[in-house]
């Protein structure tokens, strides 16, 4: 695999989560009719952005650590590849589960007969390692 920077991971990282926040931006302005039956929300793009955000983020503290990324899209396998200089987040271990495929999961969603996940544990990931990343790099900010 190239060597990538971490910047760059980092910076697709936030591309793909710029574009959830739009995505749910642009739905909060929809008018949504309740007596309606047609799916109204864009909520696989957002789902798959979000999800796939958290990955980059992981991916860029791997690329931090000098820790090789494998090519996963799993959640799990990224997080419990980080050093033990990475806090570990007793919340976010909690939530592991339900959110390590999310991004295959529903980027595939049309493969599966119903899906649900809790997006403020997704939300709340991101925030985290997010945050970390920019205490390490502020100039990145």
């Amino acid at each position: 695999m190239a060597k990538i920077d971490a910047k760059s991971i980092f910076n697709s990282a936030e591309s793909f989560y710029l574009g959830a926040k739009i995505i749910l931006k642009s739905a909060e302005k929809q008018m949504i009719d309740p007596q309606s039956t047609t799916f109204q929300l864009p909520i696989l793009p957002y789902i798959t952005n979000m999800s796939f955000s958290l990955e980059l983020y992981l991916k860029c503290l791997l690329e931090i650590e000098n820790i090789n990324r494998p090519r996963t899209h799993e959640i799990a396998i990224l997080y419990n590849k980080l050093s033990n200089n990475v806090p570990r987040y007793r919340e976010f271990e909690d939530s592991l589960e339900e959110i390590s495929n999310a991004f295959e999961e529903w980027r595939y969603s049309y493969e599966k007969e119903e899906l649900s996940i809790d997006i403020d544990k997704i939300n709340k990931a991101i925030t985290v390692f997010r945050d970390l990343i920019i205490k390490i790099h502020p100039e990145w900010a």
